[in-house]
């Protein structure tokens, strides 16, 4: 099976992430043919957001008449099939096209009004939880195929750390650069001699509120991202309210690094975290019950590092790109015969 990946920016720690997930899919009989927005002159949006950057006219015109044989196409995001999809008939484009991923949360117009465009006529969705599917579903055509294909994460990159190469667990760690993440709660339950460290370029309103809070908004390496995550207690995920996975990056590089985590109620809490063994789940809002869970996690170690090995176990057996390639796989053959 040839599938046509439509990414809209691919960066080169991306593109070490996809020659991983590449040797997966050619190990399950699946030839990925991964196309990135044009940088020519040809696409003047090529300087622009990745999300603006994928309404890429002369990547889709290629894929119409280069790549007329191809199983499959996945666009990732979904502005990068709208042109596929408003001239396949033009083109006699046979494959069917499919969404993978959508921003079912996000609030920005332009993408609202791609989406109302775009949904209806996406053959399939490959989606990260079944929130979005749920949601999705009021929002596609009736024939359409839903498939909940999870995450995955560079589980050799992403590997529990030797205590012995730590600086020693100083604080409890918070990442996130979307507007998912409720920073503030964080700091107004966290108690007051607990350090927490930020990883964000936004500094929220209660900055003020927690006397030991550490901020890092700087580009780190990959490897002082990692260090962050290795030198921590554990990780902690507040949400505001939102169907869109928010967090599941955080939460599986945390998990793959045997960290235990504390997340609010949210569709990957309900769907990837296992409340009392792989770490806790609070409910929204709800600054008491982060404040105890916080606290409890703080003092007993041996539930940190029992949390943080089962959570290492869901990675291994659920989260590695040989994982989400078998699902990838039963998904284009389910999607293929819509």
């Amino acid at each position: 099976m040839q599938i046509v990946f439509l990414h809209p920016h691919i960066r080169e720690k991306k593109r070490e992430e996809m020659d991983g997930l590449t040797k997966a899919l050619y190990s399950e009989g699946v030839e990925p043919i991964w196309l990135e927005p044009s940088s020519s002159r040809f696409n003047p949006l090529r300087d622009t957001n990745p999300f603006i950057r994928a309404l890429d006219l002369p990547r889709a015109l290629r894929v119409m008449l280069h790549h007329r044989d191809a199983d499959l196409v996945v666009s990732i995001f979904e502005s990068g099939g709208l042109w596929i999809l408003l001239l396949r008939r033009l083109f006699w484009f046979k494959p069917k096209v499919v969404l993978w991923d959508s921003s079912t949360s996000n609030t920005w117009r332009v993408v609202r009004w791609i989406q109302k465009l775009v949904l209806p006529r996406y053959d399939g969705f490959l989606m990260l939880t079944d929130s979005q599917i749920s949601y999705l579903r009021f929002h596609s055509k009736p024939d359409a195929v839903f498939c909940n294909i999870g995450y995955n994460i560079d589980e050799q990159v992403f590997h529990p750390v030797d205590g012995t190469d730590c600086l020693g667990d100083e604080y409890i760690l918070a990442i996130g650069e979307d507007d998912s993440r409720d920073f503030n709660l964080l700091l107004d339950a966290c108690p007051q001699e607990i350090p927490i460290l930020l990883k964000t370029r936004w500094r929220p309103s209660a900055m003020t509120a927690h006397p030991k809070v550490l901020f890092e908004s700087r580009r780190l390496t990959d490897s002082a991202y990692r260090k962050l995550i290795a030198n921590c207690k554990f990780v902690v995920i507040p949400l505001h309210d939102t169907n869109h996975p928010g967090g599941i990056t955080t939460l599986y590089e945390a998990m793959a690094m045997g960290k235990a985590v504390i997340v609010s109620q949210s569709p990957i809490a309900e769907e990837i975290v296992r409340p009392n063994r792989t770490g806790a789940v609070v409910p929204l809002g709800d600054a008491h019950a982060l404040k105890e869970n916080i606290a409890k996690f703080w003092e007993d170690s041996h539930v940190r590092e029992e949390c943080g090995l089962r959570g290492r176990k869901f990675i291994e057996e659920n989260g590695t790109y040989s994982s989400i390639a078998t699902r990838i796989n039963a998904a284009a053959h389910r999607c293929k015969g819509v």
